[in-house]
């Protein structure tokens, strides 16, 4: 005797199906939700906790930027921070605030590890947990600036005029990439320095604070993205820059030499 079984209908399986992938979804982007607001509060607490005098973070700056160009042999050199900071007594924050500067303006790159797994563990702990890096590599430009004699000054790499006002970078004297502002590769460089320039002579005068502001923050945006040889953005950059020097050509008189 057969008995015909009713057919089971495909569409409550499939509608499972969705309703599950629909649940995996939503659980992820909340996942990547916490992750993402745990990260920030945990950078934040972390600046909060090690704050620090802006001449003693500058001072210890130039001494990393010389400790890492020093270990650096060549271009791109993965150094390992430890030793330096075995001979400092500062806390994981304090050394966090200290890199972070850095690592915003693009001086330093965080040296992760080639195999997918160090670089997972990496990234939890300098990027999640907000954990200073123990490896960093500097960036190219200032490896050349470097090489050819420039100065560290206040945590930052500056390269000085000398009387003939010619300045070679290592590596890039044959292809110097021109800007639309008539400023090539090299030139942006020095006008970074003519900004920091010219905000060191006027950050003592209370007038001029929110314009010397402005100008630290065209120089950190101007060196970011020449660091990163965003050169496009570079350009715009420079642009914004000059216009600012050319309505305070008295006061910003070094940057202002470059309206020329």
């Amino acid at each position: 005797m057969n008995i015909d079984l009713p057919a089971i209908s495909p569409i409550p399986v499939m509608n499972k199906l969705a309703w599950g992938a629909t649940i995996g979804v939503i659980c992820l982007l909340g996942l990547f939700l916490l992750i993402t607001v745990f990260s920030y509060l945990r950078g934040e607490k972390q600046e909060n906790l090690g704050r620090l005098p802006e001449s003693i973070k500058h001072s210890v700056q130039s001494e990393l930027i010389k400790a890492v160009y020093d270990a650096s042999q060549q271009r791109g050199t993965r150094v390992k921070l430890s030793n330096f900071w075995t001979s400092k007594n500062y806390s994981s924050s304090q050394r966090y605030v200290i890199l972070k500067d850095l690592l915003d303006r693009q001086l330093f790159f965080k040296a992760y590890d080639p195999d997918r797994i160090g670089w997972f563990l990496q990234f939890l702990s300098w990027d999640v947990f907000k954990r200073p890096p123990t490896r960093v590599y500097l960036s190219e430009q200032q490896w050349q600036k470097l090489s050819s004699d420039a100065s560290i000054i206040n945590g930052d790499v500056q390269i000085i005029n000398n009387p003939t006002g010619n300045i070679q970078i290592a590596g890039r004297g044959a292809m110097q990439t021109q800007m639309n502002t008539g400023l090539n590769s090299q030139d942006i460089f020095r006008l970074i320095d003519a900004l920091r320039q010219d905000c060191r002579s006027l950050q003592s005068d209370p007038q001029w604070r929110e314009k010397v502001e402005e100008a630290q923050s065209l120089a950190d945006h101007l060196e970011s993205d020449a660091n990163a040889g965003r050169w496009k953005q570079a350009q715009k950059t420079a642009k914004t820059a000059l216009e600012f020097a050319a309505n305070l050509t008295t006061v910003f008189a070094n940057t202002a030499q470059f309206l020329n």
